[in-house]
């Protein structure tokens, strides 16, 4: 109740994409003028480079394999982490890499759970749970490919984090996510795990594609800061108390 009456009655509704402002609109009723697209930013650290040392630290502190995929994000049905599953099923053996996921259980995990067995995946997927900011530069840096084959996004921060730490994405066409990564990520529809784990398999053996991608979500992300961000927020401040 609270946020719909306070969104209606704003002189200024600051979005982080066009997608969420769409959405307003169509939800809230909010008129297009009202709305304010500001994306958000990347912490420079994704982009920082690793030492080697710090490499070793984190991949004994996580048992880490040598090549695998992560997914990062709270586990829950919004996040589309079957999709992901299905997909990896789907990999020949002798061509699949372990899937990490990094992010703790929300509601509605249980049949994550539970497709892991499913789809005999037990060797093949490791639940990390909540990953902090000091560690998870690390664990995008150390992986072969990023997914994100989400439902819906209002902006999908991750996807940004793994371009500036230089790891290819493989993500889902819904929401802001194809806004936000443009071509600089792999995309195919949520509920289309086979396009899904044709993009993981490209990007996990293709070096010529992965450096093409690995360019590209560098540039992508390079667009994206915080202090952009911010000066932008301030300026619509000062609008709206003018107005």
């Amino acid at each position: 109740v609270v946020v719909p009456h306070s969104v209606r009655s704003a002189t200024t509704v600051i979005c982080p994409s066009e997608a969420t402002a769409g959405a307003v609109g169509r939800i809230m009723g909010v008129p297009s003028e009202r709305c304010r697209v500001i994306p958000h930013g990347v912490e420079a650290q994704f982009a920082l480079p690793v030492t080697e040392e710090t490499r070793a630290e984190t991949r004994q502190r996580y048992a880490l394999p040598e090549r695998y995929i992560l997914q990062v994000g709270t586990v829950q049905p919004r996040k589309n982490y079957i999709a992901t599953l299905r997909a990896l099923a789907r990999i020949p053996a002798a061509e699949r890499i372990p899937l990490l996921i990094a992010g703790g259980l929300g509601w509605g995990y249980e049949p994550v759970i539970e497709a892991v067995e499913r789809f005999g995946l037990r060797s093949w997927v490791r639940f990390l749970g909540y990953v902090g900011p000091g560690e998870l530069p690390q664990l995008y840096q150390l992986a072969r490919v990023v997914a994100f084959p989400s439902y819906d996004e209002g902006f999908g921060l991750p996807i940004l984090e793994a371009f500036a730490a230089g790891v290819p994405v493989a993500a889902s066409t819904a929401g802001a996510i194809p806004e936000v990564a443009a071509d600089a990520a792999l995309l195919s529809p949520p509920d289309d795990e086979v396009t899904l784990a044709e993009n993981l398999l490209r990007l996990i053996s293709d070096e010529s594609l992965r450096e093409r991608q690995i360019e590209a979500g560098r540039l992508r992300a390079a667009g994206y800061t915080w202090a952009a961000s911010a000066a932008a927020h301030a300026r619509a401040y000062r609008e709206a108390a003018a107005a």
